[in-house]
């Protein structure tokens, strides 16, 4: 049974807005994971597996410091999975694989509200509970006090 990958990278780019997404894409012989097998790394943890040992950790570094470069271009690796003792210690399924790692980025959206009037002021109210960053535009000082912008969640930027 496959895991929810989607729901768990939903989950996850919020807070970590640059993760790698590793595939196994391609098998040769024998592996610990079928084709498909997904992994999703932060800079901090690892979700999922794509067949641990020698496989896993090769992936996790190479993910690692795909995210610590900024990279925004997708990688393939290939990998030998034989029971010589390797890096991280030995893999006996005696398979080849390739490994796609996808860098994900999730850029907040901005939206700028002109006028902050009652319609607008309705507006932002709406606004301010999704994802965004608001930004709040009104040469009329006093539409723009801070005890008239009340909002239940995020707070908006003001911009006279």
């Amino acid at each position: 049974m496959r895991w929810d990958w989607p729901g768990k990278l939903a989950q996850l780019l919020p807070l970590h807005p640059e993760v790698i997404l590793i595939t196994l894409i391609e098998i040769r012989g024998h592996a610990p994971q079928e084709a498909g097998a997904k992994m999703i790394v932060t800079r901090e943890e690892s979700f999922g597996t794509i067949g641990g040992g020698n496989l896993e950790k090769s992936a996790l570094e190479a993910a690692k410091k795909m995210l610590a470069e900024k990279t925004r271009t997708p990688r393939r690796l290939e990998l030998r999975l034989n029971p010589a003792e390797g890096e991280w210690g030995a893999q006996c399924c005696g398979g080849e694989v390739s490994i796609l790692l996808e860098p994900l980025f999730w850029e907040r959206k901005q939206v700028a509200l002109f006028g902050a009037g009652h319609v607008g002021l309705a507006l932002a109210r709406i606004l301010s509970l999704l994802p965004l960053d608001l930004f709040l535009v009104d040469s009329r000082p006093e539409r723009l006090a801070v005890d008239r912008l009340v909002f239940p969640s995020a707070a908006a930027r003001l911009l006279p």
